[in-house]
């Protein structure tokens, strides 16, 4: 259950980064976002990117808090569990 999960919160950061490139779009038609390639790949870049630093982020917040409330999951556990709950997403 471990070896995807890296994966999973990469192509979903990449779903998110289009996602916001498209919406993006909608709420200015005119703009030629697309002509420009660069616009594109820093988007896919940075939603990857960004989906990494969710991954590991809500990971911790939820172990740190979980400690709070008598949880018995470590690190790699709970990381897995956020991984695979990307995989609706995509």
């Amino acid at each position: 259950p471990k070896g995807s999960i890296l994966w999973l919160a990469i192509i979903s950061g990449i779903i998110s980064g289009l996602v916001a490139l498209g919406s993006l779009w909608l709420k200015n038609p005119h703009v030629e976002i697309y002509r420009y390639g660069i616009t594109i790949f820093a988007f896919v870049i940075g939603g990857a990117i960004v989906g990494l630093i969710n991954l590991y982020f809500s990971s911790w917040l939820i172990k740190f808090t979980g400690k709070w409330l008598g949880g018995q999951g470590n690190f790699q556990e709970i990381k897995a569990a956020i991984g695979w709950s990307y995989y609706p997403f995509i």
